[in-house]
């Protein structure tokens, strides 16, 4: 006995076919897309971590020469403070030595003939 099938049938058989075809590729595409998006995701957060570990590097490095640097503008304040009040001292010691000798003073204020 021969079973003969309509065209309604075949069309129907066609599109079962193609649509647990198609689900099954997919299920496929799907479980290989999570396979790789772990994989991934597993790569990318060893090297965040490693960049994280880096920044913290930096930051400390930035905090230490900011630190450094604070600490060489108040020593160089000092020492210019320092070197001007030795001029200014060194200016009155000058002038105190130089006035009971009775030689005249150039224009720049230091001993000399008087002339030019």
């Amino acid at each position: 006995m021969s079973v003969a099938l309509t065209s309604l049938e075949v069309a129907g058989l066609v599109r079962d076919i193609l649509l647990i075809s198609f689900f099954a590729i997919g299920s496929v595409a799907l479980i290989v897309g999570l396979v790789l998006g772990l994989v991934f995701y597993r790569r990318t957060k060893n090297l965040l971590d490693r960049v994280d570990a880096g920044v913290d590097r930096i930051e400390s490095m930035v905090e230490s020469v900011d630190s450094t640097a604070s600490t060489v503008m108040k020593t160089a304040t000092s020492v210019n403070r320092g070197m001007k009040a030795g001029e200014i001292a060194r200016s009155a010691f000058s002038s105190v030595l130089h006035r009971g000798n009775g030689e005249p003073e150039d224009k720049n204020g230091k001993p000399g003939s008087g002339s030019e």
